[in-house]
């Protein structure tokens, strides 16, 4: 599993990768997107936002962008995450298809082969015996 690292921005590296970069992107080019004939934004998020642990009790806090290190437990970041990625694109949706803006939110596939979990002896062998069977 990933181990806790900042970014220089100061913000959890997964965190900032999996959704602010995102958020941050489409923010800066929403002007010219709006402009465009057929504008969509898809946002990459996964199935392990149901395994999130947000709820609209607890909604994000800056704890979650930037956990300490004892804080930090990458399944529970890497669902946050894509869980904020979703509701990103719900959101984006809501305010602007008017506009005639499409967001689309999309789920890359079960066990897609990346380096993710590549310190993980156990969930290496899991997706290996078990990919067979997924789509």
């Amino acid at each position: 599993m990933q181990t806790h690292s900042i970014t220089k921005d100061g913000w959890e590296t997964m965190m900032q990768v999996n959704y602010l970069a995102q958020f941050y992107l489409t923010n800066l080019l929403l002007k010219p997107l709006l402009a465009a004939p057929s504008p969509r934004v898809v946002t990459l998020t996964s199935e392990s936002h149901r395994f999130s642990l947000t709820t609209l009790s607890n909604l994000p806090s800056p704890l979650q962008f930037s956990p300490t290190p004892s804080q930090f437990t990458p399944v529970l970041q890497h669902n946050d995450s894509k869980l904020f990625c979703l509701l990103f694109s719900h959101s984006l949706h809501t305010r602007f298809h008017h506009l005639g803006l499409c967001s689309l939110a999309v789920h890359p596939g079960n066990l897609v082969p990346t380096n993710l979990y590549r310190h993980s002896l156990l969930y290496s062998l899991i997706t290996t015996l078990c990919r067979p069977f997924t789509k």
